[in-house]
């Protein structure tokens, strides 16, 4: 997949473009890019189109906390088999464009689009000003053909990333990947701890969690661990390390089943699967130790008994 940062220069190939913030990428995200894909027997460029928004400073995207991170969803869109990502700067010239403007400028001319594929809630333009009326007539003006897909429904609600954000803050995680399509995944490389797991016949792989990225509330879950193409079940920790001195900022502690590789500096994907148990601070080592084992045992339990979670679909 190729990722474009600044539109320099006209696509030379016609596109099938779909256009969103694709936070979180849910279900409903992945019917729009399926859509777009569907468009390659056509021979046309397949072309996911979101807005980078670094460009606006720190008083826009201070303290803003992301469902996935942008190199995440890199991943993920990639993964899928899309052609080329544009992550277009969210500039003052593209945020004050009028819905024509940004049609014929940016869709038309650097794009070569040749089909739009979009939400039922899509807005673009000034003030978000256009919606899919506004989109139908310009591209009925220029012969451009559209197709606008119907949001997701879960639970007699629309699947959308404020739905997605609630479920993950109250740790519901099951119901957040029945909306994502595949579990809830925190990527990372890993990095060395205190090694304190080999030496309680758990050994653990550590990664750290970037502070613009929304996670569930701390504490335990079954999780897989995709590793060099392979998927593996685990157990992860997501918090401080309450018990161990001086360890403060939040990661993700997992052990692997079945697992004794040393991948320190490699990266992983860890998804989540269900909630186990809250965070806690320990007397000492020694029940810190019980209780560890106590979590593989559980964890391991809860995968088998949920084999429909065991889908290895990380990515998607």
């Amino acid at each position: 997949m190729k990722i474009v940062k600044e539109l320099d220069n006209r696509f030379t190939k016609p596109s099938a473009v779909t256009i969103g913030k694709f936070d979180g990428l849910h279900i409903g995200h992945r019917k729009l890019i399926g859509r777009t894909l569907n468009y390659k027997q056509n021979n046309y460029g397949s072309v996911v189109f979101t807005f980078d928004i670094s460009d606006l400073g720190n008083m826009h995207t201070e303290g803003k906390k992301y469902i996935y991170t942008a190199e995440e969803k890199r991943i993920m869109i990639s993964e899928s088999g899309i052609d080329i990502l544009v992550e277009c700067p969210f500039n003052n010239r593209l945020m004050h464009m009028s819905p024509e403007e940004f049609f014929t400028d940016i869709l038309i001319d650097k794009l070569n689009v040749k089909v739009i594929i979009v939400g039922e809630d899509f807005r673009f333009g000034y003030k978000r000003k256009g919606d899919t009326d506004i989109l139908r007539r310009l591209c009925n003006e220029y012969g451009i053909a559209l197709e606008v897909i119907k949001k997701e429904c879960i639970m007699g609600r629309e699947i959308g990333s404020t739905f997605i954000r609630a479920e993950l803050l109250k740790g519901n995680i099951e119901i957040v990947n029945n909306m994502l399509g595949s579990p809830y995944m925190i990527y990372g490389t890993v990095e060395y701890g205190r090694q304190l797991g080999r030496t309680l016949d758990m050994p653990t792989v550590n990664i750290p969690v970037p502070s613009s990225k929304l996670i569930p509330p701390n504490g335990v879950y079954a999780s897989l661990v995709k590793y060099k193409d392979r998927i593996y079940k685990g157990v992860t920790n997501i918090g401080v390390k309450p018990t161990i001195e001086g360890i403060r900022s939040v990661g993700a502690e997992t052990y692997i089943f079945d697992f004794d590789d040393n991948i320190y500096g490699e990266d992983i994907v860890i998804g989540l699967l269900g909630f186990r148990r809250k965070e806690m601070k320990f007397g000492n080592i020694s029940e810190l130790k019980e209780q560890m084992h106590r979590d593989k045992e559980d964890a391991f339990k809860y995968i088998a008994e949920h084999p429909y979670l065991n889908r290895g679909e990380l990515f998607g």
